[in-house]
């Protein structure tokens, strides 16, 4: 039989880190959506800027829906933790002579709330980056210049290099760290899948934080890539401007760059010059997007598939999980438990029920029922009250699955000192 060492407290501080972490998560993230929603068609308009842009989008949903399933993770299984605290604490009550205290179900906190801002689209832009007035150029280029907007690019890096550099998640991972350390001490069957499962969520924290951080680099990198083909788009315009032989003006706005000429042009002179510049143009766009591979789209390192398996476990676990986990002891018979006429433990008994696979149920102030796989209650543990006659006293009543009324055990002084120690 495990000898137990248990501090409720330990369950329920748990418990809270996980709850806490929950509303970190929640808070940064809608944080980041709420900015991101201004973005919408920052990542241009043209075919390989189109392909930046769905895999931006499918990696920015993908992060935004995988830490809702760590917020729902959290919670859930912060619940579990309260209610295996609980169920300790209680078998602790209810397996001590004379206590008549009645234990309550620590409450959880209100879940947080489902709603957040949608992710826009990241394709779009005003359908070409190169405005020139009447000179004809764009009409010779052949083929749209690049028009992402950089600014907006720039608001989705910072959007979600907050994410990365969070320090509220960063505190919540370390949280969930030494929620784990805390169970060193504990003495419980159920506990290596515990420190399992928050060393899961920890990791599952961390992971979207990291991945935020990726994507924020990415976003980053093509903005930097656009205002670099911008620069060398001015000084191609610049050179256009001379060969014409006029002041030129040009600027470069977020999503496209201007050329406007202070002079009229011969029109003789200016066919031959546009038809060589928009040539040059052309080339250069392609090269740009030979070097900066633009349509491989943004870098990926993990996919978070498997992460979101398990957090698919984690939101699904149901509160008595942990008593349907929890591994036995070899199985005894229920006469051995009488052997030489002394009564068992309320804790052996519990171990015997475990031992044949009856579900633990115990609702706040009732007593501790195992129940068969034919919904049939085989054993109750009772501390004891005045409510029937001959029920004063501690006592356990044993149901064959055969018979309508149970077997009554009294349960003797020395019975009062269970096998859990109550730190």
């Amino acid at each position: 039989m495990t000898e137990l060492d248990v501090d409720p407290q330990t369950y329920y501080d748990a418990a809270s880190s996980c709850n806490d972490a929950a509303v970190a998560v929640f808070t940064v993230f809608g944080s980041v959506s709420r900015n991101l929603v201004v973005c919408g068609g920052m990542a241009g308009s043209d075919d390989g800027e189109a392909a930046w842009a769905a895999s931006y989008d499918q990696r920015a949903i993908g992060i935004t829906a995988t830490a809702k399933d760590v917020v729902k993770a959290l919670e859930n299984y912060a619940g579990l933790l309260r209610t295996a605290g609980f169920n300790h604490a209680a078998a602790e009550s209810d397996s001590t002579l004379g206590n008549s205290t009645q234990l309550s179900m620590v409450p959880d906190p209100a879940p947080t709330p489902g709603c957040d801002s949608p992710l826009p689209p990241s394709a779009g832009g005003p359908g070409n980056g190169l405005v020139d007035g009447t000179l004809g150029l764009v009409a010779q280029i052949g083929e749209a210049v690049p028009d992402s907007d950089t600014n907006k690019l720039a608001n989705a890096a910072e959007a979600w290099l907050q994410v990365g550099d969070s320090s509220e998640l960063c505190d919540a991972t370390a949280d969930l760290i030494a929620a784990v350390s805390s169970f060193g001490d504990t003495i419980s069957p159920e506990v290596d899948l515990i420190l399992d499962d928050l060393e899961e969520l920890a990791t599952s924290v961390d992971a979207i934080r990291m991945a935020s951080t990726e994507l924020a680099d990415s976003c980053g990198e093509y903005r930097r890539n656009v205002e670099e083909f911008r620069g060398a788009m001015s000084r191609i315009l610049n050179d256009l401007a001379v060969e014409l032989g006029v002041t030129a003006a040009i600027t470069v706005a977020a999503s496209f760059i201007t050329f406007g000429a202070a002079a009229a042009v011969g029109a003789a002179q200016s066919a031959h010059t546009i038809t060589k510049f928009a040539r040059i143009v052309a080339e250069a766009v392609a090269a740009w997007r030979a070097a900066k591979t633009i349509e491989r789209g943004v870098k990926v390192t993990d996919d978070l598939r498997s992460l979101r398996l398990t957090l698919e476990r984690l939101k699904s676990l149901g509160r008595n999980v942990v008593d349907r986990i929890r591994p036995t002891a070899p199985r005894r018979q229920l006469s051995e438990l009488f052997e030489n006429g002394v009564a068992p433990r309320a804790s052996e008994l519990e171990n015997l029920a475990r031992g044949e696979g009856w579900t633990r149920m115990q609702s706040p102030g009732d007593p501790i029922k195992f129940v068969d796989e034919n919904g049939v209650v085989r054993v109750t543990i009772k501390r004891g009250s005045d409510r029937a006659p001959g029920s004063a006293d501690p006592h356990v009543e044993i149901r064959d699955a055969s018979v309508n009324e149970p077997t009554r055990s009294g349960i003797p002084s020395h019975a009062g000192a269970p096998t859990t120690t109550h730190r």
